[in-house]
């Protein structure tokens, strides 16, 4: 047995992470935010031989001693050549909503509580379409508005949006108000002057104030912005509504900025708003992209790659990426949520070559993704590590995305995508990072280089070879079904 003081590990995660929150300090379902318990900890230790358990230093931590990691972890067993852990699906999501406006905003044109209850509860929603997409029907977003307050405070600062951290004090009047009720805080901030930058995490002690007290328990989470009105307040420039314009202007891999007209089935304030719920979720990573110009991904570097061989946000398909191409969500997230269960899962976990074959990844029957899990590889190549956040080995995701999903809009811009083959991602045991299948040269420009991910998947015909797994026989079945041969060496 292993006992480490648990401020150490929260440091850790929170590094690895690669979040900016100074308070993202959970890795997908850990218990490193004091919510492990005996169940999870015998039921990790029976699957794995391995197990950590968090203990809180008290029957519910609070949200001081949550930011500071207060507690312990305790350790039992030895780790064995894989990891892999009980994927509980996350079915409800309870959430206490705050409508924040500033004093110099023109209110008319501003979203009301109402209209937000609309927009991000209602059960004809878009934003509620969404996550009953992604979570094959599992997960609903579920509460209320419980204050709307405006501050006396400009929604400026020195000719730029406010930010968050730049609210102050938000002091709540919430008659009733019980915080066991809720999972987290949904703050949404809005304004007609501009965009500040929408965050998740734990909530700093001096945050929030509600009936003349601190925050004591609830101390989750996220804080989305909405824009309606003209840029930096200035009429003689484009009015812009975040809230509920679709229209978006996309400039796809080798125009060299040339846009693209075209319609999406979210608006960028409800994009946002998803992507930072999620992260409250625990996903506190981004989906990212690995590219190396023509050559593989683990290959020798090509000059002038810049970060694209690990790149924060770079998968622009995906809601947890930049969402410029699609707003789809990339199996490994929807499995780490439980929304995919292992039965609609195939995983590879020792070497030699196995044939499998997959349903698009909007499909609500049938295996939607495999996963390729290297044997003694385990996240940032440490298991004690691994195993205290609950993430998985190193390896590689395969999905196949839907031709007639709305969430996956891509062939709108004139992009082949992930079509007409399967995707390939590359993971570190926790975050998930979109491949090249077919390795094609950055786009050189005057401003520098661009990778070119506007066709990602391995189609009919082609190889991908990395020296550590290979990929062939791909075919495209009739109904969408794409089967595939995968070599682990």
């Amino acid at each position: 047995m292993r006992v480490v003081p648990r401020i150490c590990i929260a440091v850790v995660l929170a590094t690895l992470a690669g979040c900016s929150s100074s308070s993202d300090l959970g890795i997908a379902g850990s218990g490193v935010d004091g919510n492990g318990g005996e169940d999870q900890f015998l039921s990790d230790l029976d699957r794995n031989g391995f197990a950590v358990r968090s203990v809180s230093a008290g029957d519910e931590a609070s949200c001081e001693q949550a930011q500071e990691g207060v507690g312990e972890l305790i350790v039992e067993g030895e780790p064995g050549p894989q990891l892999y852990f009980d994927r509980k699906p996350l079915t409800q999501w309870s959430t206490a909503f705050v409508r924040v406006a500033f004093s110099d905003s023109d209110q008319t044109r501003l979203p009301t509580v109402g209209d937000l209850e609309d927009q991000l509860l209602g059960q004809d929603s878009r934003v509620s379409a969404y996550l009953n997409s992604v979570s094959y029907g599992q997960f609903e977003l579920l509460g209320e508005f419980v204050a709307d307050v405006t501050l006396d405070l400009p929604a400026s600062v020195d000719g730029r949006a406010r930010e968050w951290e730049e609210l102050g004090t938000l002091s709540l009047d919430i008659p009733g108000f019980v915080e066991s009720d809720y999972d987290a805080w949904a703050f949404v901030v809005v304004s007609d002057f501009g965009l500040g930058g929408s965050v998740s995490g734990l909530l700093a002690p001096e945050a929030v104030v509600v009936n003349g007290g601190p925050v004591e328990t609830l101390c989750k989470y996220w804080a989305s912005f909405a824009h309606v009105g003209y840029f930096a307040g200035d009429s003689a420039g484009a009015f812009q509504d975040t809230v509920n314009d679709t229209t978006a202007y996309v400039a796809v891999p080798g125009s060299d900025g040339l846009e693209v007209e075209t319609e999406t089935p979210l608006s960028p304030f409800e994009r946002t708003f998803i992507h930072e719920l999620i992260h409250t979720l625990e996903i506190q990573t981004h989906a990212l992209s690995s590219t190396n110009g023509e050559r593989m991904h683990n290959a020798e570097e090509v000059a002038g790659n810049g970060d694209y061989l690990w790149r924060d946000y770079g998968n622009r398909y995906d809601v947890m990426g930049t969402s410029e191409f699609s707003n789809g969500l990339t199996t490994l997230y929807r499995s780490l949520l439980g929304w995919i269960p292992e039965e609609r899962s195939s995983t590879i976990g020792e070497p030699g070559v196995f044939d499998v074959t997959l349903e698009p990844l909007s499909s609500s029957e049938g295996i939607v993704t495999a996963e390729v899990r290297l044997p003694g590889r385990y996240f940032q190549g440490d298991p004690f590590v691994a195993a205290s956040s609950r993430t998985e080995n190193e390896g590689y995701v395969f999905e196949v995305w839907p031709t007639d999903d709305p969430y996956y809009w891509y062939p709108s811009l004139g992009l082949p995508g992930g079509a007409g083959g399967v995707v390939i991602q590359r993971t570190d045991g926790y975050s998930s990072a979109l491949l090249d299948a077919s390795p094609s040269a950055n786009y050189q420009y005057s401003w520098g280089a661009e990778a070119d991910i506007a066709d990602v998947a391995l189609k009919p015909g082609a190889e991908f070879d990395d020296g550590v797994i290979k990929v062939s026989d791909v075919v495209v079945n009739a109904g969408g079904s794409v089967s595939f041969t995968v070599e682990l060496r």
